[in-house]
């Protein structure tokens, strides 16, 4: 049985507290193998947010010898020992999410600004997209933000998205990019995990500038009882407690030479949809976090295969394993998932620690040391990084 890597967030540390750990588990014995904390961002004492933002491990990339760890703002490519190989990362590239490697090059989401980006090895940026560029994309998602940041501007890092005192974060995230991944066929997949109406804007900028003044937990006090009584959709991880604003997520599909189209829209999404994983067959798996369901597509004809209901809790991060079975992340949990048979087979708990929730997972290739009790910043020997 395989040995998986996980990377983790965990809401509400204190300052000089790791923000998020990666373990090792094995499935064979159902039991973690390793843990050690994420090597934390710069500038994330800017970032306020307490349960998301820049915090924690991020997205995860295997080779046969080598891993790649993102963090918000660094993707760390590490050796079968964990040595450091190198760095990656970019002015316009920042919250980064999920990464992937295709074609000699890494793929990495930037969730700042509705970017994706494609590196070599070496950290030099090949190609971006942005999705903010496509008028018939946004004609087809009925929405219509400005694009704030020409080609230019994306390559000389006019604005270094990796500090967040530099951009105000509702005005460029609004279509939350992240996760992608990559069909049998060479076709990029990309997540648009939750794209904001006008009214969800509005209401994060109306959040933003209450927290500013220190008002917001004053306002909760007053308003959290009000709205328990409302008919509204329960949200766990709502400072609200409730939905008082709903928005969709969308998949596009990139053919090799072409421009993104619209694939597929959910609808009526109440917090970030997550990590879209492949299938050999050309399907593609998503989690609705939103509704704890792994839903399994046909984007060839746009249909809805299976609906799995998983979890009540935050699900987020997939693996399709070999046998078939695919592997998700339940907040501090992992369930062990049989698709075709529509059910929940086990589950292992990483952490006591409520607070901690999966971020991804991938099969860990054999032949890879143990994680050690910290991973270094540092360089074992010279490779080039962009900054």
């Amino acid at each position: 049985m395989e040995t998986v890597l996980i990377t983790t967030t965990i809401r509400h540390t204190r300052p000089g507290e790791s923000s998020g750990y990666i373990y090792t588990v094995d499935l064979a014995g159902r039991r973690v193998t390793g843990q050690c904390p994420v090597i934390e961002p710069p500038y994330i004492d800017a970032d306020p947010n307490p349960r998301g933002g820049m915090r924690g491990a991020k997205g995860i990339a295997v080779l046969p010898d080598e891993v790649f760890i993102a963090n918000a703002s660094l993707v760390y490519r590490f050796d079968r020992a964990w040595n450091l190989l190198g760095t990656i990362s970019h002015p316009s590239c920042a919250t980064i999410h999920d990464i992937a490697w295709q074609d000699n090059s890494l793929w990495v989401t930037s969730c700042s600004n509705d970017l994706v980006f494609q590196f070599d090895l070496n950290g030099r940026l090949l190609s971006h997209y942005n999705v903010r560029a496509y008028p018939h994309v946004l004609q087809a998602l009925n929405w219509y933000p400005p694009n704030r940041l020409g080609r230019e501007d994306v390559l000389r890092g006019k604005i270094d998205f990796r500090d967040a005192r530099t951009h105000c974060h509702e005005t460029f995230d609004g279509a939350h990019v992240n996760s992608l991944c990559f069909l049998p066929n060479g076709e990029l997949l990309v997540l648009l995990g939750l794209v904001r109406s006008r009214r969800g804007v509005f209401l994060l900028l109306l959040k933003n500038f209450l927290e500013r003044y220190g008002l917001w937990n004053a306002m909760l006090r007053v308003v959290r009882p009000a709205v328990a009584l409302l008919p509204l959709a329960r949200v766990p991880r709502s400072d609200v407690g409730v939905s008082i604003s709903t928005a969709k997520a969308a998949i596009l599909r990139i053919k090799p030479s072409g421009a993104p189209e619209v694939a597929w829209i959910l609808p009526e999404t109440r917090v970030p949809t997550h990590s879209l994983c492949p299938c050999p067959d050309g399907t593609v798996l998503l989690n609705d976090t939103t509704n704890g369901t792994i839903i399994h597509l046909d984007l060839a004809s746009g249909s809805v295969l299976s609906r799995i209901k998983v979890t009540d809790e935050f699900l987020r991060g997939m693996c399709l394993l070999p046998s078939g079975r695919v592997l998700v992340g339940s907040q501090r949990d992992l369930l062990l998932v049989d698709v075709k048979k529509q059910a929940v087979l086990d589950k292992v708990r990483l952490s006591s620690n409520p607070n901690v929730s999966v971020y991804d997972i991938k099969v860990l290739p054999a032949g890879f040391r143990p994680l050690p009790e910290r991973l270094s910043p540092r360089e074992r020997r010279s490779a080039v990084a962009c900054s």
